[in-house]
């Protein structure tokens, strides 16, 4: 079993064709293919049952190339949970990142999965916003223009 860590900022081809929406995400894929996301609990000896489940682990035993877990380093110490401070990576993606992420996934997955014909939905949405305001405030001119009369 090899585990990887991807960054979805960066690696966006890897993420999307995993269907990845949040982070942190743990996903089986093999042969290139996705094979399941683990939602259980967030313990080495709960991800390793899963694999062991999805039949990646012979009787449930690590793998020579796994990763080793805190666990596996410190018998002596209670098993901690793989998302505490002390092993979560620090954040690193900046405001502009995020809100690039964001615009991107806006324009190349929804309300299509079309970008072109996203960039259409959107401009269409923008110029119905437009006329109304104008329409409104037309209206409101009107209205002062005949009071004054």
């Amino acid at each position: 079993v090899k585990i990887a860590d991807v960054d979805c900022t960066v690696s966006k081809t890897i993420c999307e064709k995993a269907n990845i929406k949040a982070f942190p995400t743990l996903a089986l894929i093999s042969e290139g293919k996705l094979k399941g996301k683990y939602s259980g609990e967030a313990t080495a000896s709960a991800f390793q049952t899963w694999l062991a489940e999805q039949g990646v682990l012979q009787d449930g035993s690590p793998a020579p190339a796994q990763a080793t877990s805190r666990k596996q380093e410190a018998p002596d110490r209670p098993e901690q949970k793989l998302t505490s401070e002390e092993t979560r990576p620090s954040a690193t993606a900046t405001h502009s990142t995020a809100i690039k992420a964001v615009a991107h996934n806006l324009l190349s997955r929804f309300p299509t999965e079309s970008i072109i014909t996203n960039i259409y939905v959107y401009f269409f949405i923008v110029m119905t916003f437009i006329v109304t305001f104008y329409i409104t405030a037309f209206q409101m001119l009107e209205e002062e223009h005949a009071k004054e009369s």
